[in-house]
């Protein structure tokens, strides 16, 4: 079982790291592989006897994946559909949920059709957004048959390096499109089945009573978190203490909580059992434990929703309750291999989710290094060695995909599991459930178990705002993600294996190992994709400049957070020299309290007013003024600002400052939004001081800017346009295209290319590009 599930899994992941999906026909050559490797073992080769059914569950992982893949894909919205104006009638899939006044949930379209009836392929299951949260919202529920106008677009997410995929998780959810109800047109109730949906009405009615008991309490989204999985209410401060803690998986219903649950409930039902001997007569009491267990297992991760850790807890403890209640017995081993195999089977492209592996790893980790030896230690030693395990084993996973550990996880989690297992799970679960029945008796127990939580979370506070308690990386070369692995598997191995000291050779790459960076007279330039906005990064030897920071639409679409520090991360960065915000619209500016609150920047210049910029980044923060005529020079590298001039007007827009960085080969311009005015100031005073190299094209493409005079004194050889996927203001336009076309420059867009990146180096007159998408690109981004 061991082989053929891991060889299975092996398939998967390797259909997962080709740009471009091969085609179906290859799955009849693989079947056929593997009908050839199944008749090896008659023969007395030693290994191919041995090893047949490995490869042959390799080619049928890869086969069964493929065809999955093609499958999901065919499912996509067309292409030519993209941003059109389209009827679509279907069945509301999941519970609908609003988080700063956006509300979402997964549709499953039926019929989709323009205003003029034209009909197109069915797409499955499209994720929806409601942008305001209007009175006619309040009745939409899971399972009823609405008919929305929408605009549709196909999946897409920010292509700069260190950000979530999001494309992949909704490639693994099957999402095909997502999109937002157009606020004109009128919504249509075709009809509602929401009453046989038993589950999802128990499930919301509990979330309603929750909130209503705990209203007025700080911790309410928490709970919610705990009882239905629910967790859009958690606060960003909240996040941040659970991540600066280690602690945000207690906050995801997943088999932790599961097994808490049914841990509880098997021990009290067989303790019952034994104090009823007229049905232990009958039955035997572990195994009417187990059935009960199971039942009750079921339940709760029905009332979480299914989620894909949950199904994965309850598929394994499903396995582990079915053979006791039958009568047989399986190792840990088979049961943990046996539902590796069955959920890959089921969804193969769980593969890309980083629950799936932490979870798996976890099991793994106690099974390989202390699940024979437990039995040798006291309970409180063996809750000890499991955290010491997990903690120390989850490293290499931890930073490859969030880029960061910390270093009082595992005395925050000793205290944190059992404190939550043992008392605020259950009684915030039985509060939860017993409002349904009364409410009064139910906010007692809800109220008790929130105090519970506040006293934890000021264990977790303090430990959070402990100095140097973070340790941030990013496994970008996968040489050093397979030296941390071996570390951990040496360090954390059973008794008897050879050569453990050896572990700590291994793990030397991950803190000490640095990836190659800008040398002496040398200046990258990183434009990030942010949307529609501008956030680039400048690095030369010893110092990191950021120039604008992307939009914050919400709190949680904040590129900022989502794809400026996660950047930072990955080079390695722990303070930034110099942050400067061209200018105060949104689109620019959004990035930077969140970016001033998690890193230390040095200073700031910017041209906007003090007042917006203290709605910007709040008072903690002061500003200089970018004024015309500042230089600085840095590792060999000369930067000026040439614009505005002093004393200026804030003119918005036209009162950008105007970056320029050189060497002795090569030259960057950055503009931020200026426009004619500005540029033919800099035409006008600065004549050729702005002819550069490079040119990051002025407000993304607009055709306010990028003025024939304008160019014609750059001469840029490389135009990087900054603009959003399908962004609504059509940026680049057409005409300014036309313009660095004939001047020959070389032109990429973040839209099409992702994250750009231009080396100019000190001893070579060639400039070196990269681009993202180029790089990165996996076959579920087209």
């Amino acid at each position: 079982m061991a082989r053929f599930s891991l060889g299975f899994l092996i398939g998967v992941v390797g259909i997962t790291q080709f740009s471009y999906l091969p085609s179906l026909k290859l799955t009849y050559i693989l079947i056929l592989m593997s009908v050839v490797l199944f008749l090896f073992p008659f023969f007395k080769h030693y290994f191919l006897s041995n090893w047949s059914l490995f490869f042959v569950a390799c080619c049928l992982g890869f086969s069964w994946s493929l065809i999955i893949a093609h499958h999901s894909l065919s499912q996509q919205l067309p292409k030519k559909v993209e941003g059109k104006t389209l009827r679509a009638t279907g069945r509301i899939l999941t519970i609908p949920e609003n988080y700063s006044g956006i509300m979402h949930f997964d549709f499953l379209i039926q019929r989709l059709e323009t205003s003029v009836s034209i009909h197109y392929p069915i797409i499955a299951r499209i994720k929806v957004y409601f942008y305001k949260n209007s009175k006619r919202l309040i009745n939409l529920k899971k399972g009823d048959i609405w008919q929305f106008t929408v605009r549709l677009h196909r999946p897409r997410s920010f292509w700069s390096p260190g950000c979530f995929d999001y494309q992949a998780e909704l490639f693994q959810q099957k999402i095909g499109a997502t999109g937002y109800v157009v606020e004109k047109f009128p919504v249509r109730l075709i009809h509602s089945e929401n009453k046989h949906y038993f589950i999802d009405n128990l499930h919301e009615k509990i979330t309603t009573n929750v909130r209503k008991i705990l209203k007025n309490y700080p911790l309410l989204g928490l709970i919610n978190a705990l009882t239905t999985g629910v967790r859009f209410s958690i606060t960003e401060d909240q996040w941040q203490v659970m991540r600066g803690t280690g602690t945000n998986h207690l906050f995801a219903i997943s088999g932790l909580h599961l097994a808490f649950i049914t841990g509880i409930i098997y021990g009290l039902v067989r303790f019952i059992c034994c104090r009823i001997p007229s049905v232990v007569l009958y039955i035997p009491a572990p195994k009417i434990a187990s059935a009960l267990t199971l039942l009750c297992a079921i339940f709760y991760s029905a009332i979480a929703g299914f989620a894909l850790p949950t199904q994965r807890a309850l598929f394994m403890l499903s396995v582990f309750l079915s053979a006791k209640i039958v009568g047989r017995h399986f190792t840990n081993g088979y049961s943990f291999f046996f539902t590796l195999l069955a959920i890959l089977m089921i969804e193969p492209f769980v593969v890309l989710s980083a629950s799936f592996w932490l979870s798996f790893f976890a099991v793994f980790l106690i099974f390989y290094s202390i699940s024979n030896r437990l039995k040798s230690f006291n309970k409180w030693e063996s809750w000890c060695r499991i955290q010491i395990t997990l903690s120390l084993g989850l490293i290499p996973l931890s930073l490859l995909f969030f880029h960061q550990i910390s270093w009082v996880s595992f005395f925050a989690n000793l205290i944190a599991i059992p404190l939550i297992g043992f008392i605020i799970l259950p009684l915030s679960l039985f509060g939860s459930l017993l409002s349904l029945i009364s409410f009064r008796l139910g906010s007692i127990s809800l109220i008790l178990s929130e105090h519970l939580l506040e006293f934890l979370w000021k264990i977790l506070r303090f430990c959070s705002e402990i100095p140097f308690t973070q340790y941030h990386s990013y496994l970008s070369m996968r040489w050093i993600f397979i030296a941390s692995l071996i570390a951990v598997l040496l360090l954390l191995g059973p008794k008897g294996i050879p050569g453990r000291w050896l572990g700590f050779i291994w793990a030397l790459p991950l803190f000490f190992f640095e990836a190659k960076g800008p040398q002496q007279g040398d200046v990258w330039i990183h434009l990030l994709d942010v949307g529609q906005g501008l956030a680039s990064i400048v690095r030369t030897q010893h110092h990191v400049l950021i120039y604008d920071t992307g939009p914050r639409l919400t709190p949680s679409f904040d590129t900022g957070k989502l794809v400026v520090l996660p950047f930072l991360q990955t080079i390695g960065v722990k303070k930034v020299d110099l942050m400067i915000i061209s200018h105060g619209d949104n689109d620019h500016s959004g990035g930077a309290n969140i970016i001033l609150h998690q890193i230390k920047v040095d200073k700031i210049l910017s041209s906007i007013p003090e007042k917006l910029f203290l709605k910007i980044v709040g008072p903690e923060k002061t500003m200089d003024l970018c004024k015309e005529n500042m230089h600085w020079e840095w590792d060999g590298i000369n930067f000026d600002i040439l614009y505005p001039p002093p004393n200026d007007v804030y003119e918005g827009n036209n009162s950008s400052c105007v970056l320029k960085i050189s060497n002795h080969l090569h030259s960057i311009l950055l503009v931020g939004d200026i426009e004619k005015k500005a540029e033919d100031y800099l035409v006008r005073t600065k004549q050729n001081k702005v002819f550069s190299t490079i040119l990051v094209v002025p407000h993304h493409g607009s055709k306010t800017s990028s003025s024939i005079t304008f160019l014609n004194q750059v001469q840029p050889a490389y135009a990087l346009f900054s603009t959003g996927f399908h962004n609504r203001f059509h940026f680049p336009h057409q005409i300014v295209l036309n313009r660095y076309q004939r001047l020959g420059a070389k032109i990429y867009n973040t839209a099409a290319e992702g994250a750009i990146t231009l080396k100019l180096n000190a001893l070579n007159k060639k400039i070196e590009v990269e681009t993202y998408y180029e790089k990165n690109h996996r076959f579920w981004w087209d």
